[in-house]
């Protein structure tokens, strides 16, 4: 059974933990990134935003790190 479209996948930026973006996955799935907004940049001290956006996604760890 397909999951029609819906998306069951969330990134979230692991440093303000707003909402990146979502994915259409099969299950409910967490992904970890750094997002690119000015204020989470300066926050964390790097204000050289010319990556883009998310580069290097970590799956969630259920709480371990």
């Amino acid at each position: 059974m397909g999951n029609n479209g819906i998306d069951l996948g969330v990134i979230i930026c692991k440093h303000c933990m707003s909402v990146i973006d979502t994915l259409p996955t099969e299950r409910v799935t967490t992904y970890y990134s750094d997002c690119q907004e000015q204020d989470c940049l300066i926050t964390r001290g790097t204000n050289d935003s010319k990556f883009g956006s998310v580069i290097n996604l970590m799956p969630a760890t259920g709480g371990k790190e």
